[in-house]
C-alpha cells in the first residue's frame, strides 16, 4: 500500500449496504428502457433545466435536502429525455449516498438501499449512462470489491477517448487492495502506455504504483526499474527514493539502499525511511543502530510498520 506521504486518498463512502447488485453491459445490444405514460411531465426552460442540474449535483454550501429535491423536480420535467432523467436519478442517488457519510446509523440503514436502488432505475432508464457505473463502483468500494471493479471497468468501456483514465486506475487500486497485483500491474501498464491517471496519478505516480505491486510479486527488478522512472521524473520525492531503498533491501544490496535512504532522510525526517533504515541495520549487525532508527520511526509515526511499505 502506497505510504501516506505519497498516495492520493480516494474518498468512499461507508454505510451499510441493504442489497448488491450485478450490473451487466452490452454497448451493441442495451436498449434505454422506455418512458411510461405516467413519467410523461410537463416541459420546462432550458434555463430552468440548467439550474436543476446545478443544484442537483452535490454543493458544500446547500442543505443536504436540496440535491434530492432538485433532482426530484428534474426527473420530472425530463419529458421523454432519457439521458436527462438518468442522470439526474443517479445523483438522486448520490445525494441519499452523502447523507450516509455525515448521517447516523440509522441514516445509513436508511438511506444506503434508496441511494444503490436509485443508481440501479438509473441504469434501466439508461444502461450507457456513465455516472452511473461510476456512483456504483463507489458505493460498492469498501463494501464488495468485486462488484466495484465490474462497475468502474463498465464505466471505463462507456468513457470518452479523451477521458483521464480515472476509473481504470480505481480498478487497479481494487487489484492491489485484493492482494490480486499481477492484474493491477496489467492495469498500471495499460494506463502508462496510454498516458493516463487522472489529474493527480500520472507519469511518475503510475511508474511507482506499478513498482510497489511488481515488489509484493517478487518481482523486485522490475519494482527497481520503475522506482527508476518515477525517481527520474520527480527526483525530488522522498518516498520513491524510500521504496526503491525497501526493494534494494530486499535484493540484499545494502549499500545502494543505504543511500537512498540517506538521501531520503537528508530532506525530511520520514517515518517510513528510518524504519526501512533500521530494518536495513538489524540485517547487517548493526543492533544499536536499528534500534535507534526504528524508535524514531514509532515516535514521528506511532502506527509505522513493515506491512504498509
Amino acid at each position: 500500500m502506497l505510504s501516506k506521504h505519497s498516495r492520493y486518498l480516494f474518498s468512499t463512502i461507508t454505510g451499510i449496504a441493504g442489497c448488491v447488485i450485478t450490473t451487466v453491459f452490452a454497448s451493441n445490444t442495451l436498449q434505454s428502457a422506455p418512458l411510461s405514460q405516467e413519467q410523461d411531465t410537463l416541459p420546462a426552460s432550458q434555463e430552468t433545466i440548467s439550474t436543476l442540474r446545478e443544484n442537483c449535483e452535490f454543493s458544500v454550501s446547500a442543505p443536504m435536502e436540496a440535491p434530492i429535491d432538485a433532482c426530484s423536480e428534474l426527473i420530472k420535467v425530463s419529458g421523454q429525455d432519457y439521458h436527462l432523467r438518468a442522470w439526474a436519478t443517479a445523483y438522486k442517488g448520490l445525494a441519499y449516498d452523502r447523507m450516509t457519510t455525515w448521517g447516523t446509523a440509522a441514516d445509513k440503514a436508511r438511506y444506503a438501499p434508496l441511494a444503490l436502488e436509485l443508481y440501479r432505475s438509473a441504469i434501466q432508464i439508461n444502461p450507457k449512462e456513465i455516472i452511473a457505473y461510476r456512483l456504483l463502483g463507489d458505493y460498492f468500494y469498501n463494501r464488495d470489491a468485486k462488484q466495484a471493479i465490474e462497475n468502474y471497468k463498465i464505466a471505463a468501456t462507456l468513457a470518452p477517448q479523451d477521458d483521464d483514465g480515472s476509473d481504470n486506475l480505481k480498478v487497479a487500486w481494487l487489484y492491489d487492495q485484493e492482494k490480486n497485483y499481477r492484474e493491477a500491474v496489467a492495469v498500471y501498464t495499460q494506463l502508462i502506455d496510454t498516458g493516463k491517471g487522472g489529474p493527480v496519478y500520472k507519469g511518475a505516480q503510475l511508474y511507482a504504483m506499478r513498482a510497489q505491486s511488481y515488489s509484493r510479486l517478487g518481482e523486485l527488478t522490475s519494482a527497481v526499474a520503475d522506482y527508476d522512472e518515477a525517481i527520474r521524473l520527480m527526483p525530488s520525492n522522498i518516498t520513491y527514493l524510500t521504496q526503491r531503498g525497501n526493494v534494494y533491501r530486499k535484493m540484499k544490496q545494502y549499500p545502494k539502499a543505504l543511500a537512498d535512504l540517506d538521501l531520503a532522510l537528508s530532506r525530511m525526517d520520514y517515518a517510513e525511511a528510518f524504519l526501512v533504515r533500521g530494518l536495513l541495520k538489524q540485517e547487517t549487525g548493526d543492533e544499536a543502530g536499528a534500534k535507534e532508527d526504528i524508535a524514531r520511526a514509532k515516535d514521528i509515526e506511532p502506527g509505522v510498520k513493515e506491512d504498509n511499505l
